[in-house]
């Protein structure tokens, strides 16, 4: 029997001799003088031949081949924490060192040390340093998380990011820095081209095409951002998945102003705003006339016969329906339903309204009474 296709393929530099003994043909290896044999298996179903390598390795070998030591199967294998892979080098003593190649976030002879960044964010673009601090006490180099805060011009807004966590920002200057990337002066795609820093390009575009759309005229000025004085200010959001923070411009508007740009000029708490769309006349009614009383508060000025804080309530004893002599008053609101005229006539200096009764029309009017005085003689 001749050595068939498969055994040749099995042979290299290293095989110096076949040697065959009834079906099996053996190898053997120098230097480490391990065996291996090719064996023949014949199946019925299918009917294939497979030609199948076992080696016996020499004490101290080991893989299909016998082509690893247990020195450097121990590198490889077990040696590495953290699946760090190791390769065997050789030391300029001439000895085998086992040097680990750590997976991210992990270093240490073995990938031993677990990095603090691996566990710690930084936002708002912030990147993630582990900084090497020594132990004073026993020598032991340990690390610290830090988070490098780089400076950024966002809408053209320099802002600078501060905190452990780059958490806080602040505005160093509202003008802004570039008056092309005034966003009424571009469309939504090229003002992100143009104006935006990468790190905020695909997640503020929504927001910017809604902005365009507050530009309802040319804009007048591109040295602020805000329209009618608002003051260009950056806010931090989140997105979708409550990790990543970007940031997008935003507008405080002076007085009553509203708007993404400050764009809808409010002269009153009378006028509609978003928040409160009712005109002035649906505010206080036909009977009232809208009066602002501070910067976010109003009044009801009522014509006369009308009260309430809408003047919505008719006031009965505004044309006083008493007889002369006698006084009007009005029966409490939460009476009105009981009586029809919603009045009643206090006759004498000494009387008290009565609101008992079902009706007060024994009340609508005084009747003169006379008093006899009457003396003995």
């Amino acid at each position: 029997m001749e050595k068939n296709e498969d055994m040749q393929n099995f042979t290299d530099t290293k095989v110096i001799q076949w040697v065959r003994y009834e079906y099996v043909y053996y190898m053997y290896f120098r230097p480490r003088e391990s065996c291996c044999f090719l064996l023949n298996e014949f199946h019925e179903s299918p009917r294939i031949n497979l030609s199948i390598l076992r080696c016996w390795c020499r004490q101290g070998f080991t893989g299909s081949l016998c082509e690893y030591s247990e020195e450097l199967r121990e590198c490889e294998q077990d040696y590495c924490l953290h699946k760090g892979v190791g390769k065997l080098m050789n030391s300029t003593d001439g000895t085998a060192e086992c040097d680990c190649q750590c997976q991210e976030h992990h270093t240490g002879k073995r990938c031993e040390i677990v990095l603090p960044c691996k566990d710690y964010s930084c936002f708002n673009g912030g990147v993630c340093m582990n900084e090497p601090v020594m132990n004073n006490t026993d020598g032991e180099l340990t690390y610290k998380a830090r988070c490098n805060c780089p400076p950024r011009n966002i809408y053209g807004v320099a802002i600078n990011f501060e905190g452990e966590q780059c958490e806080r920002l602040t505005v160093v200057d509202n003008e802004r820095i570039h008056d092309e990337c005034f966003p009424c002066r571009k469309n939504a795609k090229n003002y992100a081209i143009d104006c935006l820093d990468k790190y905020t390009q695909n997640t503020a575009l929504g927001y910017m095409e809604e902005i365009l759309k507050a530009c309802g005229k040319p804009c007048e000025s591109a040295a602020r951002f805000c329209l009618n004085g608002g003051l260009c200010n950056a806010e931090g959001r989140l997105d979708d998945d409550n990790r990543t923070s970007y940031i997008i411009p935003v507008c405080q508007c002076v007085g009553l102003d509203e708007g993404i740009l400050c764009e809808r000029h409010v002269n009153s708490p009378c006028d509609a705003t978003t928040y409160d769309p009712r005109t002035p006349e649906e505010k206080c009614g036909e009977h009232g006339t809208c009066v602002g009383k501070t910067m976010h508060d109003y009044v009801c000025d009522c014509y006369g016969g009308w009260t309430g804080e809408k003047c919505d309530i008719e006031e009965p004893c505004y044309n006083n329906a008493c007889s002369p002599g006698s006084l009007c008053v009005s029966v409490p609101i939460e009476q009105r339903e009981k009586y029809s005229l919603g009045y009643t006539c206090l006759c004498a200096i000494n009387q008290d309204p009565d609101f008992t009764g079902s009706n007060n029309s024994i009340f609508a009017s005084c009747i003169t009474e006379i008093t006899v005085l009457v003396t003995s003689a």
